[in-house]
């Protein structure tokens, strides 16, 4: 049977359309394999990353008791997922003190006063404060001795958590914590430094105590 120029035209416009339905199918099925490839890629990566960095904390505890540290000491490090402390509290210094502090806090020293931001202090042991005002991109990261913090709680459930007395200790938004003690270890750092070594990250405290006094107000 011969067909008409306008029948062959129209099988053949069928035959397109039937083709390209296949095409939008496999390609629909292709980006949905590649979506779910690189979901759980990001999955493996952020898993590898929190290993690292428990591994690397738990060696550094390792190796500040293999020294012959003997008194509360605390490191602490992030990924985008959340954080990781290793506090080291000597164990006859957990039965002596009701008050064993640890725990991890995210400042906020440019953020809303209020909100977590402009309300942070350490003072060291010779006396020599430091704020939100010199958590700038010239500041140093500081690890040693500290008497006294004081801060108020932001961020999120991810981003701030202390252990009292052994167990998780929730901060409330908005409230003003101070922890005094006569020797307590501290670990502040930025987690983000350039090339240049300006820090432009999220600036970060670790703490380790084993004998302190905590004063809440809102």
């Amino acid at each position: 049977m011969q067909l008409s120029t306008e029948q062959s035209h129209g099988y053949a416009l069928v035959i397109v359309m039937g083709f390209v339905a296949v095409l939008s199918v496999l390609l629909s099925a292709v980006m949905l394999y590649s979506s779910t490839q690189m979901r759980i890629a990001r999955s493996q990566a952020d898993n590898e990353s929190a290993l690292y960095l428990a591994q690397a904390g738990a060696e550094r505890a390792a190796a500040y008791v293999a020294n012959g540290g003997d008194g509360p000491w605390s490191t602490g490090g992030t990924n985008a997922q959340g954080a990781c402390v290793v506090a080291v509290i000597p164990s006859g210094m957990l039965s002596e003190s009701p008050r064993t502090i640890s725990g991890w806090i995210n400042l906020h020293p440019n953020g809303e006063p209020g909100q977590g931001g402009n309300d942070f202090a350490l003072r060291l042991p010779d006396g020599t404060m430091i704020d939100h005002y010199d958590l700038n991109q010239d500041a140093q990261d500081y690890v040693g001795p500290a008497v006294w913090v004081h801060f108020r709680a932001g961020g999120s459930g991810q981003q701030i958590g202390l252990v009292v007395d052994g167990a998780p200790y929730p901060l409330q938004h908005n409230y003003t914590y101070e922890i005094f003690a006569g020797s307590m270890h501290v670990n502040l750092y930025n987690n983000n430094r350039n090339p240049q070594g300006k820090a432009v990250g999220k600036w970060h405290l670790a703490i380790a105590t084993a004998c302190a006094s905590l004063i809440v107000t809102d």
